[in-house]
């Protein structure tokens, strides 16, 4: 599919507080809030100053059962 609508989430200072740990650099799960924007934050640890990305958050629509009428 492609033209989906899609928006810019927020990376902010909380989301980056989620993920710190006190047994490790980082985690990879963070509150129960900001999903999302906290799994983002995780995954910019990784990607050089620069380099365009981005999350795809697919967790609730890879989900969903599409009924198939053809």
């Amino acid at each position: 599919m492609t033209n989906e609508p899609l928006w810019a989430l927020p990376i902010n200072h909380e989301h980056r507080e989620a993920i710190k740990s006190k047994n490790a650099d980082i985690k990879n799960i963070g509150n129960k809030y900001g999903g999302s924007s906290t799994a983002a934050s995780f995954l910019e640890r990784f990607v050089e100053d620069g380099v365009a990305w981005a999350h795809i958050d697919i967790a609730g629509p890879s989900m969903v059962k599409i009924n198939d009428t053809a």
